[in-house]
């Protein structure tokens, strides 16, 4: 964060933080921030390159929809403060773009001019998404500063005169790390009500068997929810109207678990993005074994990784 510094004022912004790295939560503070990135404090062990993506707890105490900061840690540091120096990646919300406009003005004193909106789900959702300059200089708002920082920092804010740095990211060897592994049960904690209220459909790819009448067919479901979920097949047997038995697998801890949820087949159609044909159906209800509510925190994940991944 070097560039930042010279760049970018900072600014004490101490607010809690739900912080998730690979599906799994975890709970931290912010120190300070500026338009170009954060510093929050946590002792856990978070090596540099690793993508973050943080939700500020205000948001969703106060139930506003949630947005979402991913970041890539560049510096990892040990004394005064245990914490981890983020550079911001993009921002993504499935609020409205005026909502992401004004929370980027008000909490980063950014001025975005290329915010997206892409849709995301079966159901047609759509997400605003703001994607940071790789180059710090061309954020618009961002107040430039031309001294070397004499003055003493926020606390956990001055990366570069910490008396022990433990790892540093070079600025050019961030590498666009991801992944696609679900969380465990028990592991991510609460996300938000927010991305996974009104049935809404995040996209999936599950094996499952589906049970139409006495035949058993072997489908994908591309979309799932928690009242609805999209199936894709081609058999003629699965009829609008009929009642039908799902059964796939969701990762638990130490294994999988099986989830059966009996449906009603409500439509033929096509799924957008593989334009594979498929059917609609209504879950009536959700069997979950050992492992309740599993389904909930799954879709959960899969919202979150699809605004994530944005």
């Amino acid at each position: 964060m070097g560039a930042e510094r010279r760049q970018f004022e900072r600014w004490k912004f101490q607010e809690g933080v739900y912080c998730y790295i690979e599906g799994t939560r975890f709970d931290a503070r912010s120190a300070d921030v500026s338009s170009g990135g954060m510093f929050f404090e946590t002792s856990r062990p978070i090596m540099p390159g690793t993508e973050v993506a943080m939700v500020f707890r205000t948001q969703l105490d106060k139930g506003d929809r949630p947005i979402f900061l991913v970041g890539r840690v560049m510096r990892r540091q040990v004394k005064p403060v245990a914490g981890v120096g983020v550079r911001w990646e993009r921002a993504s919300t499935p609020a409205t773009p005026e909502g992401l406009t004004e929370f980027l003005r008000r909490v980063l004193r950014v001025e975005p001019h290329n915010i997206e909106v892409k849709p995301y789900g079966a159901s047609g959702i759509v997400q605003a998404v703001f994607e940071f300059p790789l180059d710090p200089g061309q954020l618009d708002g961002a107040r430039e500063r031309d001294d070397e920082d004499t003055g003493p920092p926020a606390m956990g804010g001055a990366l570069e005169r910490t008396e022990e740095l433990e790892d540093t990211m070079p600025e050019d060897a961030v590498a666009a790390a991801s992944s696609s592994d679900p969380p465990k049960i028990g592991g991510s904690g609460p996300l938000t009500t927010q991305i996974s209220t009104g049935g809404t459909n995040a996209p999936a790819n599950l094996k499952a068997r589906m049970q139409v009448q006495k035949t058993w067919l072997t489908v994908r479901i591309s979309a799932l929810g928690n009242k609805h979920m999209f199936v894709e097949t081609r058999s003629d047997e699965v009829k609008s109207g009929s009642e039908a038995m799902v059964r796939f697998d969701l990762p638990v801890k130490g294994g999988e678990t099986q989830v059966a949820c009996v449906c009603r087949i409500m439509s033929r159609g096509t799924d957008f993005r593989s334009s594979e044909k498929g059917v609609l159906l209504e879950i009536s209800s959700v069997e979950e074994g050992k492992f309740p509510g599993i389904l909930n925190n799954y879709v959960r994940w899969l919202h979150f990784h699809a605004l994530r991944k944005a």
